[in-house]
């Protein structure tokens, strides 16, 4: 069972060293990982050229402009890795982007919880933030998958459409979304840790600016409005202290400006429907 690994890298020279790395030191590798550099403005293809050059299931591609702005350059990115693999045999499809380090293990592990279940379509470990020398635990679900270590199913993938270019995030959210609705499993493997190199940040600016943008993805992605509101209530005590208000900002802007909702009729109706069983703690994934 082989796997393929695209990550998308815009100005990541602080970080990609220690992700080649840790990519490289695989039990399991993968049978082709594609770099793209989304206009790079650093010394991030530099650091890739030099590092790469021995392996040779690594190829580096550099994305020449940003036509598209936010998340949406991150698809195009990713996309333009997709086109690389034509003619490459893979059973796994993944994310993996350019500020992660794993265990030697990973995606052997990850493989092996695929092996298992043929119904798994995304699957990827707990994510910590490594902020300095000290490792911190975030939040997470294990039937979420952060976005940095998106494991596709191939067939998932595919079925699926791949990533959706939505301009202010949520692109693994709705991939989720899309492949629950259609009968998929997601899950996090809580024993298989996956270190961030700082912060997990959403987008680039002001933290109230991206929680502002937050908001907006949480209304084009279709929340259910009730279910937003409770869902940063529950939040209210997160840092900044304005992060809930800046969504809920967000999402009544995105409302007021009637922005487009993102995901089909029927993948929409199944969204609104897991909200409103968790609003009432019934659990949505053992309701078909």
């Amino acid at each position: 069972m082989n796997y393929a690994l695209i990550t998308p890298a815009r100005n990541e020279e602080k970080s990609i060293k220690r992700t080649i790395e840790s990519v490289v030191a695989q039990k399991k590798l993968p049978v082709k990982w594609v770099i793209v550099s989304d206009a790079s403005e650093d010394r991030t293809d530099e650091i890739v050229k030099e590092l790469i050059d021995q392996y040779n299931f690594i190829q580096f591609i550099r994305k020449v402009n940003r036509s598209e702005t936010g998340f949406a350059s991150k698809v195009s990115a990713f996309n333009l890795g997709l086109q690389q693999l034509k003619n490459v045999g893979y059973d796994y499809i993944g994310n993996l982007d350019a500020d992660i380090i794993l265990d030697p293990d990973y995606y052997e592990a990850i493989i092996k919880e695929f092996a298992g279940n043929p119904m798994l379509g995304i699957a990827g470990g707990r994510v910590y933030e490594m902020i300095g020398n000290t490792r911190h635990n975030r939040k997470s679900s294990n039937t979420s998958v952060a976005g940095a270590v998106q494991l596709f199913r191939r067939e998932c993938f595919e079925k699926i459409g791949g990533y959706m270019p939505l301009v202010y995030g949520g692109i693994d959210s709705a991939a989720e979304i899309t492949a629950r609705s259609r009968g998929w499993e997601v899950k996090t493997l809580m024993s298989q840790p996956v270190l961030h190199i700082g912060a997990v940040l959403t987008g680039s600016g002001p933290s109230l600016k991206r929680k502002f943008y937050q908001g907006i993805t949480h209304y084009q992605l279709g929340y259910n409005p009730l279910f937003e509101i409770v869902r940063q209530f529950y939040r209210i005590t997160e840092r900044p202290i304005l992060s809930s208000l800046g969504r809920i900002a967000g999402f009544l802007w995105a409302a007021i400006r009637k922005k487009e909702k993102m995901l089909p009729p029927d993948t929409l109706k199944y969204f609104r429907f897991e909200q409103t069983a968790r609003l009432r703690k019934i659990n949505p994934f053992r309701v078909k």
